[in-house]
């Protein structure tokens, strides 16, 4: 048990020692007087044990944090957005939930008709806020998604259909979506290499002149395309040429 764990123990059990002690000795004064009884009462209001428990809480927070036993996972992590944006719609969603169930239990039960309304209130509100969370939170992640996108490459454009041995065809790709910066490969056929050996330029196009090889007999010719990102994600694009007959002579 390291020194620190000893600590945060011993000062917990200190806390709850004195809560204890103090709750004793309120209901005994509360037993013989009456102003004892009515601040007795006050502080069970449920209020005020809520508003004690974020109290200590809070403390208990601050307390880990100097003693260094987080490691750092809660309130320096609190100022990384999406851990922050987790934490409070993870908290709005059980206070509101758990306000829904005490006033149920509460309209089950039978209680007085201007607190129950007044729950009903403090409940619209807290639906309010953690409606107006929840939908921006997750709209913005659907957004980021969306603008982001997967890597994808546009169909190719060649500067001509038809060519003969020996010349050269210029092809031109955009690239879109994924992590940059990218590279690519381009070959005749379908067996791209393991790694793609150029980079695509900064603006995300692909401007290529491929020299089509002077023994490369005539027909059809599918030219391939490959795309990889810098998370490894990879895509592909085609495109086919008429290679020509080879000139007579």
């Amino acid at each position: 048990m390291t020194p620190q764990l000893t600590i945060a123990i011993t000062i917990a059990v200190g806390v709850l020692g004195f809560l204890a002690i103090a709750f004793w000795w309120l209901g005994t004064l509360a037993a013989r007087h009456d102003t004892a009884r009515d601040a007795f009462v006050k502080l069970m209001n449920p209020a005020s044990l809520i508003s004690l428990l974020i109290l200590l809480g809070v403390l208990f927070l601050l307390g880990m944090a100097i003693l260094d036993l987080d490691k750092g996972r809660v309130l320096v992590g609190m100022g990384k957005a999406p851990f922050a944006r987790g934490l409070i719609t993870y908290l709005f969603a059980i206070v509101t939930i758990g306000t829904a169930v005490v006033l149920v239990l509460s309209a089950l039960l039978g209680v007085d008709k201007e607190k129950f309304d007044l729950g009903k209130e403090v409940l619209g509100l807290l639906l309010g806020v953690f409606g107006t969370i929840v939908g921006f939170y997750f709209a913005s992640e659907i957004a980021g998604n969306e603008v982001k996108g997967a890597l994808s490459v546009s169909p190719v454009l060649a500067s001509a259909q038809e060519v003969s041995p020996g010349g050269s065809v210029t092809l031109t790709v955009i690239v879109r979506g994924g992590a940059s910066p990218y590279r690519f490969a381009v070959v005749f056929g379908e067996d791209l290499p393991p790694v793609y050996p150029e980079l695509v330029r900064p603006d995300g196009w692909i401007v290529k002149t491929l020299q089509i090889p002077a023994s490369l007999e005539p027909g059809i010719r599918q030219i391939t395309i490959g795309v990889q990102d810098d998370s490894g994600e990879k895509a592909t694009t085609r495109a086919v040429v008429n290679v020509s007959a080879k000139p007579a002579g």
